[in-house]
C-alpha cells in the first residue's frame, strides 16, 4: 500500500451503495493519527459483491493538507 497507516474504525455512514452489487467505503485518519493536525489521510475502497461475498475491487488514497482559519 502507498501509505503505512492502519485504519481501525468503520462507521456505518462510511459505506454507500451505488447499486446492489457495488459499494464505496470512505475512511479518514482522524485527529489522533500521525498525520494530524496538519494533514488528513483519506482512503476510499470500491467493493463488489460476488457469489463469495463482498470483495475489494480497488483502493485510492489522498493526503490532504488541513487549512486552519485564524
Amino acid at each position: 500500500m502507498k501509505y503505512d497507516f492502519k485504519f481501525t474504525t468503520v462507521y456505518q455512514s462510511a459505506i454507500s451503495y451505488t447499486n446492489t452489487n457495488t459499494a464505496i467505503l470512505s475512511q479518514s485518519s482522524g485527529p489522533d493519527s500521525k498525520y494530524a493536525p496538519n494533514e488528513t489521510l483519506y482512503r476510499t475502497a470500491k467493493l463488489v459483491y460476488t457469489n463469495k461475498g463482498w470483495k475489494v475491487d480497488g483502493v485510492d488514497f489522498s493526503l490532504v493538507k488541513e487549512v486552519f482559519n485564524p
